[in-house]
């Protein structure tokens, strides 16, 4: 043939006689057969845009292609593809490579595909370089991810105006996912101002919402006082692609009616027999917005008959704002206890309210046998060991002399414990006596045993009080947790610590006021221990002086003031026989035994015995002795560690920061203070971090003179929950504790002096424990604080922020 086989090259093909000529291959030839300007090549796409559906994120959607067409006169050649997102638009396959060559009406494909990596739009592009008269070619590429979208269908719901005590029909909140991809709802939060008078559930847990799915908030309005409440549901999610996005529903509702208070809510009479008592008065306080209308008052119970209603001048409504009053008498005809109750019935919430009523009958000269505590609970005690000993009262409170018959300790096998008294085979009226029991346990379980008293109690023969003793035998290392305030109101177990002493005591102690405690440490010397204390002479040293004094004045014992390179020494702890290492939140000032919140932790492990120790002796040679001569400064010595201690000013920063930064799951605070904000130990905000992370917070503090009200909004404000007390006269939270993830494989606990504010952190000498993984230790403090939460949010000084 006379064709011109090259691929694609041949321009024009022309006839000339009877020949058959092709001209213009390759180079582009004129039809004309002279010596024209040779042809050009152009380059066609195919399209230039693809947009692509929406993708799931890491999903691969189907591909589109492109073809890329020489509709010029003359060959192209391509000289380059390049792709300004080649991840998330992937080129699966190209015959467009650099140097590929088009004949005129030849063609090259590129297929792409699109793969997201979040729920978010998408632009890019492809760019062709080549020879032709267009040399680029460039083709857009649009792409989005899966959004999510939360609509709530109100953000606001009102309830009608009801009666306190009743409970409104429901009303709902739906949240639609409008986007097009899954809805993460990391979690939902009920709180607000006053979230204990709304009931509410929701189908809107924690979890995936699907593209166009919904889920319901549902509330009901339940008050149980009059007054306008409100409450917030807050969903957190990723609305948008957005994580942490929130959605709030604001609930609120108006109670109206009577609300009435009983005032006070038992009464205790007087011991007496076939006489009636002094009488005693109830208060009855209409507090709401309705007058109460009163159906009965009267007396209910087994022993109703022995109590009278001697005066009422309540009627049949008490106006708002206004109150009346009940008289009640007891007289009783036998010995023993007799309980009843006056019953209100009105149209107030919560209707019939009572009023306990508790009585004893005795004769003039009976004797009452009256025990300061009916359990003994020793702590794990190491098989072998013998425990301190821990001891009951026994006071005779009656008018006549209490007859003791005996006093038994029930027996075990093993025989673990071992019972001693003080008591005789009588006891004076209002005298006082001793049991006490040590335990000493065989193997590592648990025991128990009961300590019997036969007496005359109240006038009966063989009347017995028992007193249960508890304990268990423990492994070589053991942590003991103390929760004060004590059944007891005191501190005995650390009275009993001292008490059976016998080589050693050294103690670190910011306050030392309670005289028991320093009279204790004196008859320690006096029976050959050696006590050696440092006291705080920076803030401390009016109240100290007393027992410096007397401890300098007993051979065996001295103190000294504590170093005053420190701003303030306040440590806690106390060391005893080389063996026992007790760390506190608490000072030794017996006037806040009752009424105030911390700790002592009470351990024997050898290595936090040893870095205990060592600083004691450093900060010990430091301080100031009764001769007034300082020692050298140690402001620079590096305290050990051991197995669970954290010191300030050397640790103490970023421990605290650690335990916070760690959690994921719950983190429960108690602190007095809480105003530590300066970098790199910024407390508060990593708080607040913790809960914008999904960390349930819930911090229970102080906030006396309102110091910290714009630490605790932050943290707030950031989805943590908040209780403080502000009374001075009241409960008062002195502890530092923290418990990180309960129940986890991470938990870690906190617990001693060191409080959240920048000198505590920085300045001041401070002790305390970081424990990893001790039920010991986290479940007591996690279920204390919890208790005060629940059980004192309605006490007078306490504020749910």
């Amino acid at each position: 043939m006379g064709l011109c086989m090259l691929r694609n090259f041949c321009s024009a093909v022309v006839f000339v006689s009877a020949f058959s000529l092709l001209t213009g291959c390759g180079g582009g030839g004129s039809t004309s057969g002279g010596t024209g300007s040779p042809g050009t090549g152009t380059l066609t796409a195919s399209s230039t845009s693809l947009t692509f559906p929406v993708t799931a994120v890491g999903s691969t959607s189907a591909v589109q292609t492109v073809s890329i067409t020489n509709t010029g006169s003359a060959s192209v050649t391509i000289s380059g593809i390049t792709s300004s997102d080649s991840n998330d638009f992937p080129i699966i396959s190209n015959t467009c490579s650099n140097g590929t060559v088009l004949a005129t009406n030849s063609f090259c494909t590129l297929t792409i595909a699109f793969k997201p990596a979040t729920t978010t739009g998408y632009s890019a592009s492809i760019t062709i370089t080549s020879n032709a008269s267009n040399p680029t070619q460039t083709i857009a590429l649009i792409g989005t991810g899966p959004i999510p979208q939360a609509t709530l269908s109100a953000s606001t719901i009102t309830f009608a105006t009801i009666n306190a005590g009743t409970t409104s029909a429901s009303q709902n909140v739906t949240i639609t996912n409008g986007g097009t991809g899954p809805l993460t709802i990391a979690s939902v939060v009920y709180a607000g101002t006053n979230p204990d008078q709304f009931i509410e559930s929701s189908t809107c847990a924690a979890g995936s919402l699907a593209a166009n799915a919904t889920c319901t908030i549902t509330a009901t309005f339940a008050p149980t006082q009059t007054g306008t409440f409100s409450a917030t549901v807050t969903v957190t999610d990723n609305a948008l692609g957005v994580t942490g996005s929130t959605q709030i529903v604001t609930f609120s509702g108006t109670a109206v009616g009577p609300l009435v208070s009983l005032s006070p809510t038992g009464l205790s009479f007087a011991s007496t027999l076939n006489t009636a008592s002094a009488a005693q008065t109830v208060t009855l306080t209409n507090n709401g917005t309705a007058a109460d209308a009163i159906t009965s008052i009267s007396l209910t119970g087994t022993s109703a008959g022995l109590y009278t209603i001697t005066s009422n001048n309540c009627g049949s409504s008490i106006a708002i704002g206004g109150n009346c009053t009940v008289s009640i008498t007891f007289t009783p005809t036998a010995t023993g206890t007799f309980l009843a109750a006056l019953s209100v019935a009105d149209s107030a919430p919560g209707s019939p309210h009572t009023v306990a009523l508790s009585g004893v009958g005795q004769t003039a000269l009976a004797p009452i046998a009256t025990l300061s505590g009916t359990t003994l609970s020793y702590p794990n005690t190491v098989p072998g060991s013998t425990s301190s000993p821990m001891s009951v009262t026994l006071t005779n409170t009656g008018a006549a002399t209490l007859n003791i018959a005996s006093i038994v300790l029930g027996v075990t096998n093993p025989v673990v414990f071992t019972q001693t008294t003080t008591c005789g085979t009588t006891l004076a009226a209002n005298a006082t006596c001793t049991i006490s029991a040590t335990f000493s346990p065989a193997t590592t379980t648990s025991y128990t045993a009961t300590v019997t008293l036969t007496d005359n109690n109240n006038n009966v023969a063989n009347s017995t009080q028992a007193i249960t003793l508890s304990g268990t035998g423990g492994s070589s290392t053991y942590h003991t947790l103390y929760v004060i305030p004590m059944s007891d109101n005191s501190v005995t177990p650390l009275y009993a610590l001292i008490n059976n002493a016998t080589k050693t005591i050294d103690m670190t102690m910011y306050a030392l006021e309670d005289t028991t405690f320093t009279a204790d440490l004196v008859a320690a010397c006096k029976r050959g221990v050696t006590v050696r204390v440092i006291l705080d002479q920076n803030n401390e040293k009016s109240g100290n002086t007393s027992a410096y004094n007397s401890l300098n004045a007993q051979t065996g014992c001295s103190a000294v003031w504590a170093n005053k390179a420190f701003s303030v020494t306040h440590e806690k702890s106390i060391m005893i026989d080389g063996t026992i290492d007790v760390v506190m939140s608490l000072n030794l000032q017996s006037q806040y035994y009752s009424t105030t919140r911390d700790y002592a932790l009470v351990d024997n492990d050898a290595n936090d015995y040893s870095a205990d120790e060592a600083t004691f002796a450093m900060d010990y040679a430091a301080g100031t002795p009764a001769s007034g001569v300082a020692g050298t400064s140690d402001f620079s010595y590096q305290p050990g560690g051991g197995t669970d201690l954290v010191w300030s000013p050397t640790t103490a920063g970023a421990d605290m920061m650690a335990i916070i930064n760690n959690a994921t799951k719950t983190l429960y605070i108690e602190c007095e203070e809480f105003s530590a904000k300066t970098s790199p130990y910024d407390i508060v905000d990593a708080v607040a971090a913790a809960a914008q992370r999904g960390v349930a917070v819930v911090l229970v503090g102080e906030n006396e003179s309102n110091s910290y009200t714009s630490e605790y909004a932050t943290i707030k404000a950031a989805g943590a929950t908040v209780y403080y007390y502000s009374s001075s006269t009241g409960f008062y939270v002195h502890a530092k504790s923290v418990v990180a993830d309960q129940g986890t494989a991470q938990e870690a606990v906190y617990m001693g002096s060191i409080n959240y504010s920048n000198a505590s952190l920085t300045a001041n000498r401070e002790l305390g424990v970081y424990i990893l993984n001790n039920t010991a230790v986290s479940n007591p403090l996690a279920a204390t604080l919890k208790a005060t939460t629940i059980a004192d949010e309605s006490q007078p000084g306490v504020t749910h922020y």
